[in-house]
């Protein structure tokens, strides 16, 4: 008989256990109920992040590159043809390099700090390929790890343009693909020898539908499909690299004003994601200075979406008190995260901002690069370099770290 109720006992026990663990496994699928732009309930599927991939992001001018890395704001100035310098918040430089081995054809460079090392990728439109290198600030030279080739059928190499590369626990993933392209997918490269190791496929987007790449993070590949006919509606799904299984994490109806209507889309849509912050942001337009975006709160322990800055804006960061954008007017706002409070806090037109535990770091705008004026696009390869400025999270205390720059306008001219 005590055995008998001993053995009833542990059964009960373990069947608790497993009824304990569906739980569990339910609540880490469903993490909470968040109410879109629309006030349509939504489930996110994401709590949050620990590890989040790298982008090189890709410039159209080197000296627009800006990252906050290690604790330090990096920023850069090109000396001579294919020569950069980098340089750490308002100090000396960290290190120079010098692109080799230059191929025929207009270049663009993408950079980003990974790992304590200097990572570039090199786009060269005319040969249709991507070449990712690690930078050796001692011998002020690169070395090639891997080059992806990219295949396009127009003349605008779209193809080429929509092709962004991360770097994320030791390896390189090219992704490939943004609105209509005809193939979606993610070379994986090894770090060290630069091998393929695996190619991750994803369907081609149904008819009225845009994809793109926005995201790797905690082993997933995360990527949003916006529809582009009715509500502005957006779903970000992720593609787990381990099991290659595919789920929804989040769809959400947006702003009422439809985008497609009044712009070409050039499409960004990015979630970014660092602990439990999440954020959307969707950008459009035509390129360069002309990109706008819609910023959007996405509450990870559930709430309401909520939309930050007045309307369409250029440029978007944050800490724990403020949120800090450039509106259409090239305007510096914080914005109080607590209060909502807005205001204009610099007189200085910005294009872009970074934000540090010391202060703000801010790219000046230039009617150089306006749309009135298309030498910007024109002279693709000018020297040209943007006047970069410090300041505190009041907008004053203000220092000019860097001079604005615009030397030769052909490196061709170059000796």
């Amino acid at each position: 008989m005590k055995r008998n109720i001993a053995c009833f006992i542990i059964i009960s026990l373990l069947l608790m256990y497993i009824g304990n663990a569906k739980v569990t496994c339910a609540k880490v699928d469903i993490q909470s109920t968040v109410k879109d732009i629309s006030g349509t309930k939504r489930k996110l599927t994401i709590d949050s992040v620990k590890n989040v991939g790298t982008k090189l992001e890709d410039f159209y001018y080197p000296s627009e590159y800006g990252q906050v890395a290690n604790g330090h704001y990096y920023y850069m100035r090109q000396t001579k043809s294919n020569q950069f310098t980098i340089y750490p918040d308002a100090g000396k430089k960290v290190g120079s390099f010098k692109e080799a081995n230059r191929e025929p054809g207009y270049m663009r460079y993408g950079f980003g700090w990974y790992g304590g090392k200097f990572y570039l990728d090199i786009r060269n439109d005319e040969m249709k390929m991507i070449k990712v290198a690690v930078v050796d600030l001692k011998q002020k030279t690169t070395k090639t790890i891997c080059t992806c080739t990219v295949h396009t059928d127009d003349a605008m190499n779209k193809y080429l343009n929509h092709t962004e590369v991360y770097l994320y626990q030791n390896k390189i993933y090219a992704m490939h693909g943004l609105g209509d392209d005809k193939e979606f997918k993610v070379e994986e490269f090894d770090m060290s020898s630069g091998s393929l190791l695996y190619t991750f496929s994803f369907p081609k987007p149904g008819k009225n539908e845009i994809m793109n790449f926005i995201n790797i993070a905690d082993g997933k590949i995360y990527y949003a499909i916006e529809r582009l006919t009715g509500k502005n509606q957006v779903t970000f799904r992720c593609r787990d690299m381990e099991t290659n299984k595919d789920k929804k994490v989040f769809r959400c109806n947006l702003s009422s004003k439809n985008v497609h209507k009044n712009y070409y889309h050039y499409g960004d849509n990015t979630l970014i994601m660092k602990g439990k912050e999440i954020y959307y942001y969707g950008t459009y337009g035509s390129g360069g200075y002309w990109l706008n975006g819609l910023v959007y709160s996405i509450p990870s322990a559930g709430g309401k979406m909520q939309q930050i800055g007045k309307g369409e804006i250029r440029d978007f960061a944050y800490n724990n008190k403020y949120y800090f954008y450039i509106d259409k007017k090239f305007s510096l706002h914080r914005q109080n995260r607590k209060t909502g409070k807005d205001k204009v806090i610099s007189g200085i037109k910005a294009i872009k901002v970074d934000c540090t535990k010391k202060g703000l770091y801010v790219q000046k705008y230039d009617k150089w690069f306006d749309d009135d004026d298309a030498s910007g696009f024109e002279y693709a390869n000018a020297d040209y370099g943007h006047a970069l400025y410090f300041m505190n999270f009041k907008g004053g205390n203000v220092k000019k770290i860097a001079q604005y720059t615009m030397g030769h306008m052909s490196y061709e001219d170059w000796e």
